[in-house]
């Protein structure tokens, strides 16, 4: 949805209850003191990183698509959809590396880029 920096408060404030092994809980009240031990909100803050990183239709490839601009520096490899493999490597919000490769099997296709919403 375009809202980069929203994502990457609701990220930060997540980590600050974080458990004794760094793991992230479905349960996060105030009020709750048992922490149960759930791998769902561990996938979806995973998962919420990832969409900031990349996205994907089958036709086109979102790189930083929601990423703040803090986030000048990363190198990344995520599958995207339509069975392509994206690295790429960002170095002062600059695309330094980009490759997309397929799984075994898939055959190769075009796919427009776009970098920060602009279309490469």
């Amino acid at each position: 949805a375009g809202l980069g920096q929203d994502a990457y408060v609701g990220l930060m404030q997540a980590t600050e209850s974080l458990g004794p092994f760094a793991e992230v809980f479905e349960i996060n009240e105030e009020t709750q003191i048992l922490r149960p031990w759930f791998g769902t909100a561990a996938g979806v803050f995973l998962s919420a990183v990832q969409e900031m990183l990349l996205q994907s239709d089958g036709e086109n490839i979102y790189l930083l698509p929601a990423a703040p601009e803090e986030w000048s520096n990363l190198h990344f490899k995520l599958a995207a959809k339509g069975g392509a493999i994206v690295e790429a490597e960002i170095q002062e919000n600059a695309i330094k590396k980009l490759d997309i490769s397929f799984r075994p099997g898939v055959e190769p296709k075009k796919f427009k880029v776009f970098f920060r919403g602009r279309a490469l």
